[in-house]
């Protein structure tokens, strides 16, 4: 062969070109022409035609709103800090309504130039723009892993990377990484390490992966989707709404057949998608497939309260919980005190959702006297059986320790109840409870056939409450013995009193503050301006395992669902709200996608592949 057959010499270096997406939606890429002497060269990867889609449905407060048929915004806190944070009372009313508000798909964000997968048009084309920020670096990292597989794509010696090649080192897999030839100035991941390290966290050993399963994983595109939703209006509307998101929009991009030239479109699917849920957007995605399933090739929940969580009683009764910058700056933005709580979320069916269903832990709503948690002291425990009628029936304005006050629903004075279109504060709250229990019933414990979870068990810095405890200062007396309507009643200090507890949140002087303060009590509804002051507080105290919202007992029912998760695991070391952030959760997300594609049927032969 003489030297002017040879082929040219591999370029000495590359530059990597995001993929994007012409007209009718075949890959695209963009670059220069520019002089041989130049050597760096154009680099994209071009994805398999067979795409499984991956959809993430987020929690309650992880999708931006908006006022209903307009453009104000309701919800878009990090965008929008200042306002949201300062919002009066009446205004949240005003905003905060379920039957008034919608998706704000507009949000404010961008992709960055290192995520090669995804430009910022075709994120907003995928409803990203709807989703709160704070969830937008986890899907860049998981749309990167999932189909940018390899350390280098498209060269020799290339390595699987760790969160994907681990999975082969999993219990049952080969205990000491696989001898290749490394490739030139590349460390090649220790695979095995990376393994017992998952395993170490996750505190468990599951099934690993056969090197034949894990290179099914390359025959196949996962391209990202969000699915933001109204989290204030009833969740019914949510899951109908994902099942026909997911055929009509999602899976209908990818549709095979011609373009406008009559050319055969690059994609095709297989009619499924992958559903990854946060929080509440675990319930939603268990409802959807609940309806109709068959377009879910699998699903994974993450922190999910299956059986709702008591903190939402302690937020509606004492705010959102603060305690460092952060937590201070969150609380801020949800709701420091009752008032901006219950006016937010008091008619809101979907938060609802999440107050502790019939298959909660009994007995965790208690009142103590003695001013500690002290069997001795025990004046109730509910609820006995079910707690839609013997706790959330009840208002505050009936019991004092009911979980909503009526009065904090209608600063405005607007809910007169002349017509249906306003009703009463207390019939708003009932009528919202009430969806949210139909929800309940009908979802049962469902869950899709392919179904993996993990749970939070944390016990340090993210333990929960899975029980409310209120505590009464003084001893226990005759009043107490009873749970009567006219042996105790309550109504809330003087504003004096209640200005003094925001001073001390203001100047975060006073840990905890947002759950102390004082309950005026008279013994006979008879006699309302009898001033006989007995203080009442909400316990700090954490009694749980937990993620910081949802208890481990809660988390755990993904193991009662029906039919039986594949797996779940159930591992400490995160907060609720930052789940997918933490390494280990992404890890445990990877693998469960893993596990789930090998149930898709192997992809038609083409030439054109």
């Amino acid at each position: 062969m003489t030297t002017e057959n040879k082929l040219p010499p591999p370029p000495t270096a590359t530059r990597r070109v995001k993929l994007r997406f012409d007209k009718d939606g075949s890959p695209a890429y963009e670059s220069v022409t520019s002089p041989e002497c130049f050597k760096q060269t154009a680099f994209g990867v071009v994805p398999p035609r067979d795409v499984i889609p991956v959809i993430f449905v987020p929690g309650i407060a992880g999708s931006l709103l908006k006022v209903l048929g307009g453009n104000t915004s309701v919800w878009d806190p990090l965008n929008d800090l200042t306002k949201t944070m300062g919002r009066p009372l009446r205004l949240r009313q005003k905003l905060f309504d379920p039957q008034k508000t919608e998706v704000m798909l507009n949000g404010k964000f961008s992709v960055p130039d290192k995520v090669y997968w995804l430009t910022t048009e075709e994120a907003i084309e995928r409803r990203w723009g709807g989703l709160f920020n704070g969830y937008h670096e986890f899907l860049q990292k998981l749309e990167m892993t999932l189909n940018d597989q390899y350390t280098d794509p498209g060269r020799e010696h290339n390595y699987l990377m760790p969160e994907i090649g681990m999975a082969e080192y999993l219990k049952g897999g080969p205990e000491k990484t696989k001898d290749s030839p490394p490739q030139a100035g590349q460390k090649k991941p220790d695979y095995a390490k990376e393994a017992q390290k998952a395993m170490k966290a996750w505190g468990t050993k599951p099934k690993a992966l056969a090197g034949a399963e894990l290179k099914k994983l390359e025959d196949y595109y996962y391209p990202v989707w969000a699915f933001p939703y109204n989290w204030l209006d009833d969740l019914e509307n949510a899951a109908n709404e994902l099942v026909k998101y997911i055929q009509d929009k999602v899976l209908a991009h990818y549709a095979a057949g011609k373009d406008a030239k009559g050319k055969e479109k690059y994609f095709r699917h297989q009619n499924k998608v992958i559903i990854v849920t946060h929080s509440m957007g675990g319930l939603v995605g268990r409802r959807a497939a609940q309806i109709d399933g068959s377009k879910m090739l699998g699903v994974v929940h993450g922190v999910c309260p299956l059986a709702g969580a008591a903190v939402m009683y302690r937020r509606m009764r004492a705010g959102q919980e603060g305690g460092g910058i952060k937590d201070n700056v969150i609380a801020r933005i949800m709701g420091e005190t009752q008032e901006r709580m219950t006016v937010q979320i008091g008619r809101s069916p979907g938060a609802l959702t999440l107050a502790p269903t019939k298959d909660y832990k009994k007995h965790w709503l208690k009142a103590y006297a003695g001013g500690i948690e002290d069997e001795k002291g025990l004046i109730f425990s509910l609820p006995e059986k079910d707690p839609y009628t013997e706790i959330y029936a009840r208002t505050a304005d009936e019991v004092w320790w009911g979980m909503v006050d009526p009065k904090m629903l209608d600063p405005l004075g607007e809910m007169t109840g002349k017509d249906e279109n306003t009703p009463t504060p207390k019939k708003a709250y009932t009528y919202a409870m009430k969806l949210a229990r139909d929800f309940h019933d009908r979802l049962k414990l469902y869950a899709h056939p392919e179904t993996y979870g993990f749970y939070g068990t944390d016990n340090g810095e993210y333990r929960s409450f899975r029980s409310v405890s209120w505590l009464l200062e003084t001893a226990k007396d005759s009043r107490f013995n009873s749970l009567s309507d006219d042996v105790l009643y309550g109504r809330y200090a003087d504003k004096t009193a209640c200005k003094a507890v925001m001073d001390a949140k203001a100047s975060r002087n006073v840990e905890g503050v947002s759950s102390n303060y004082t309950l005026v009590l008279v013994p006979d509804k008879a006699n309302p301006n009898k001033k006989d002051e007995v203080p009442f507080r909400i316990t700090e105290h954490k009694d749980a395992r937990g993620d910081g919202t949802v208890p481990d007992g809660s988390g755990e029912m993904l193991n009662k669902l029906e039919p039986p998760p594949k797996e779940v695991i159930g591992f400490p070391g995160y907060d609720h709200q930052a789940a997918y952030d933490d390494e280990n959760v992404f890890l445990a997300t990877v693998y469960f996608i893993a596990r789930i594609v090998q149930k898709a049927d192997a992809p038609p032969m083409s030439c054109s592949k």
